[in-house]
């Protein structure tokens, strides 16, 4: 079983700096009905990268192979592919090239690691073909491919003209679609000379072939149409080089004029004279209001821009220090929560306090109409044990009491210094907003946070830390040293 691969070459793809990699792309016969599957594992669609599903180069079926990679990639007229190169494969692999195809899919790649030709090579050598030349340029591998070379010649579907112009020394260099004018005609008057560009002067072409794939089209030997024309046959590729030197000793084309119907010798002059009676100075000076129009509006648009993100950095600047002064004000919520847990725990304690003063009042009544009633009958060793047991019970209830009091005014303590710095921190952004002086907010920041982490007076504690007075701060702001 023999089964069919093809190479698709199109040198004048991937230019980088003005120089053409080259494309390549790949089919291989699937079955005996001559159904090929066809594709490109270039980033033909002008994405950066491709990942899993969402590919950027692409596969499809088809009975006519030529004819799809001329006229009907999915990417458009600029992206046919210009020649190729059919291959015999004896034993052929089609599920093992399947398989390569899908494991690309499968790899996230990028313009970087991207390796179109390693890719391609690889596809087919799995389905079977040998022999394929080494090269690090598509262009290189396919020229040593041993194998005739096939123009794809099918026009593009719709097109009443549809010519293709080589730029390049070598055969099949650079690729020039033009389009047609209104009057479905194309035409260089002076295609010996390059046009200037947006990126300085463009070097000098040379039409190196041509291949008209519909239409007419005519070639001269001077500027201007002038000169016997060489009309050039339909569905072949035209070699400059091979033009006769008594025809044409340089072997360049000087200029030509194309056309979707036939012409005469006189016709690329008169079309071309119609042409010209545009005014296309008008049409220049319109094109340079039109970018100088551009250049303005991209010049206020950045202007624009930079204010609106001054602008925003003085709101975001602004909502900052909002949300800092606010966020200083809502501390005051855990001082709150403490001031009256300490509340309810000197409560607690003040009850405990006045429960054990009560058992010690009414142990000692108690004591006391005993002793009143007389206590006879009891040894001198009973009384000692009476003694020192009442002795003990009198030391703990003493002792219990004097930590319930201790406690409550601890409790108290805690509950007014709380209370304090919650009134403190609860009314700091009042005082910030009734002024706009930075000195006296930064005054009232540093005295609010004094009163929560200095040591406060409350009158509950018998010794109590002498609280820092207010020259203290007024020192910090008049650079000084507080005093110690």
């Amino acid at each position: 079983m023999t089964y069919k691969a093809y190479i698709f070459a199109r040198p004048g793809g991937a230019i980088i700096l003005g120089e053409a990699y080259g494309g390549l792309a790949l089919g291989f016969q699937i079955d005996d009905e001559n159904t090929t599957l066809v594709g490109g594992f270039e980033l033909a669609g002008g994405n950066a990268a491709h990942v899993s599903d969402a590919m950027d180069f692409w596969f499809a079926l088809t009975d006519n192979p030529l004819r799809f990679m001329s006229a009907l990639l999915p990417y458009g007229r600029g992206t046919r592919y210009d020649m190729a190169k059919i291959l015999q494969v004896d034993d052929p692999q089609v599920e093992a090239a399947q398989t390569v195809i899908e494991r690309i899919k499968a790899t996230g790649r990028n313009l970087r690691s991207q390796d179109w030709l390693k890719d391609t090579v690889e596809v087919l050598e799995a389905f079977g073909v040998k022999g394929l030349p080494g090269g690090a340029r598509q262009s290189g591998v396919f020229g040593g491919i041993n194998a005739p070379i096939v123009p794809l010649v099918e026009p593009w579907p719709g097109m009443a003209l549809d010519v293709s112009l080589y730029e390049q020394p070598d055969q099949f260099g650079i690729r020039t679609d033009p389009n047609a004018d209104a009057n479905e005609n194309a035409s260089d008057p002076a295609a010996d000379q390059g046009q200037d560009s947006l990126d300085g002067p463009r070097p000098q072409p040379v039409i190196s072939s041509i291949l008209v794939r519909k239409g007419h089209l005519a070639v001269y030997s001077n500027q201007g149409f002038d000169g016997t024309p060489i009309v050039l046959e339909l569905g072949k590729v035209f070699n400059v080089k091979d033009v006769k030197d008594a025809v044409w000793p340089d072997k360049t084309v000087r200029s030509w004029f194309a056309s979707a119907s036939s012409f005469d010798a006189a016709m690329p002059k008169t079309a071309y004279a119609s042409r010209q009676r545009v005014d296309f100075r008008k049409l220049e000076l319109d094109a340079r209001d039109a970018l100088r129009n551009i250049a303005e509006y991209r010049e206020g648009a950045i202007k624009e821009q930079r204010s609106f993100q001054e602008e925003s950095q003085k709101i975001l600047e602004s909502m900052r220090a909002a949300a800092a002064e606010a966020g200083v004000s809502q501390q005051a919520v855990y001082f709150k929560e403490e001031a009256n847990y300490q509340a309810a725990a000197a409560v607690k304690w003040l009850v405990a306090a006045g429960l054990i003063a009560a058992g010690t009042v009414a142990l000692a009544l108690s004591s006391i109409g005993w002793f009143v009633k007389g206590s006879t009958g009891l040894s001198p060793g009973d009384a000692i044990q009476l003694a020192v047991a009442k002795l003990i019970a009198f030391s703990v209830l003493y002792y219990a009491l004097f930590i319930a009091g201790r406690s409550y005014l601890a409790a108290r303590h805690n509950f007014v210094v709380n209370r304090h710095r919650q009134n403190a921190l609860s009314t700091f952004q009042a005082f910030v907003n009734a002024t706009a002086d930075e000195a006296t907010k930064n005054a009232v920041l540093l005295k609010s946070t004094e009163a929560i982490f200095s040591p406060d007076v409350s009158g509950y504690l018998a010794k109590e830390p002498d609280p820092r007075g207010a020259s203290q701060i007024l020192e910090i702001f008049r650079g000084g040293k507080p005093d110690s």
